[in-house]
């Protein structure tokens, strides 16, 4: 594997920032909300919310139009969305977990469009072989930063055997995450087309 993390330009490189801070902080939830599901929900109420989940790949090519911008946009403000969202757990645990389906559906749909509208992008402005690198080395980023999150949960729960831990830390790096998300945009995302 020949992958040199230098030779790739300075938005890319922020992308892939990113990616690992998102990955991460997205990494200290999935296991709450899983565990939350397992615990409150019936198995035919996940079994209609994954399906739910994957009808968003019906739903997304009526939204193809919307540009790479405007769908980084949209993940942003769905991402402050999910933010706020997170007070309802304090308030009740089933509103949440409803609350968060409907956001996660919206991110199905946006997430779809913006991956295929990146792809295009990078292919576009950068070589095959470029591009083929970008693709291996942000999945590898994905990979890497999401088991560091699940670890991190883990460890949160065996030593404080509390959801609300994990929540708070996961609610301190979605907030570093927007910010993040925030900065790129204004560097790189605002003049694109």
């Amino acid at each position: 594997m020949n992958i040199a993390f230098k030779e790739f330009d300075a938005f890319v490189k922020m992308q892939f920032v990113s990616i690992a801070v998102a990955s991460f902080s997205w990494a200290l939830i999935i296991p709450i909300i899983t565990k939350l599901q397992g615990v409150l929900w019936t198995t035919y109420v996940i079994a209609g919310f994954m399906i739910l989940a994957r009808t968003s790949a019906f739903i997304s090519p009526f939204f193809k139009h919307i540009s790479l911008k405007r769908s980084y946009e949209v993940i942003v403000v769905l991402t402050i969305l999910y933010f706020f969202s997170l007070f309802i757990y304090f308030y009740n645990v089933h509103l949440f977990l409803v609350v968060e389906m409907i956001l996660m559906f919206c991110y199905c749909i946006i997430f779809s469009i913006y991956g295929i509208n990146y792809n295009m992008y990078i292919m576009k402005h950068y070589k095959a072989d470029v591009f083929r690198d970008i693709q291996y080395l942000e999945q590898m980023i994905m990979a890497g930063s999401s088991i560091a999150g699940f670890v991190i949960t883990g460890g949160i729960d065996i030593i404080s055997n509390s959801v609300e831990t994990s929540l708070y830390c996961f609610m301190v790096m979605l907030l570093v995450s927007i910010n993040v998300d925030i900065y790129n945009y204004r560097k790189y995302w605002k003049e694109l087309i």
